[in-house]
């Protein structure tokens, strides 16, 4: 009997679906990291389970995976462009982190410190539940930590930057919500409108 063999590869912040097609259970693991060793490096981490079934198919969605390394390069090369059009001041101190989202999605984050709050300037690539006209935006969030105890104790507060005024996490969380189940209201519409502000570089990730 044969084996079904699905791969599940953890890299660079995405997941990487592997099948595998006529391939007999027969010195199956050895087969597979020769396969395998062709092109992950070896920082990949590598996740095999077993499945019992008639057949053992390979199928692989590794397609992406160049275009995505790519594109995650030539965001990280424009980050101190990107950062001179970010809608807030983005000081000389700060850390930046460039990622390709599950949902399909690139961002790049600029997080520092001033007083009490920490920041976070996210620009990104359109969402999948975002208005069609929508194209690369900048969202701007500020987080104040929680204190657990004594007479100055608070719980965590979060505020996405709407028009020049800060916006709960609450509600912006609730007109996301309200967005994908197609109950949004103008308000809250208006509020993810201009808390999605456009990026005016003129950089696109995909040119």
């Amino acid at each position: 009997m044969g084996r079904y063999i699905n791969t599940k590869l953890g890299y660079a912040n995405q997941n990487v679906q592997l099948s595998f097609t006529q391939f007999s259970y027969d010195s199956s693991i050895e087969k597979l990291e020769s396969i395998l060793n062709n092109f992950i490096p070896e920082k990949d981490e590598l996740y095999t389970q077993l499945f019992n079934g008639n057949t053992s198919s390979i199928t692989t969605s590794l397609d992406n995976k160049k275009t995505q390394e790519k594109n995650l390069t030539k965001l990280s090369e424009h980050s101190d462009t990107l950062k001179e059009f970010c809608p807030l001041k983005v000081p000389k101190t700060h850390h930046i982190k460039v990622e390709y989202k599950r949902a399909g999605y690139y961002m790049l984050s600029f997080r520092w410190k001033r007083g009490e709050y920490e920041y976070n300037a996210r620009w990104h690539t359109r969402t999948p539940n975002a208005p069609k006209e929508q194209e690369n935006t900048w969202v701007i969030e500020r987080t104040l930590k929680g204190i657990g105890f004594g007479k100055n104790k608070r719980p965590k507060q979060k505020h996405y930057l709407c028009e020049k005024k800060w916006v709960s996490e609450h509600d912006w969380k609730t007109a996301i919500d309200a967005r994908k189940k197609g109950t949004i209201t103008k308000k809250q519409d208006k509020m993810l409108k201009t808390g999605h502000i456009p990026d005016t570089s003129g950089f696109k990730i995909n040119e």
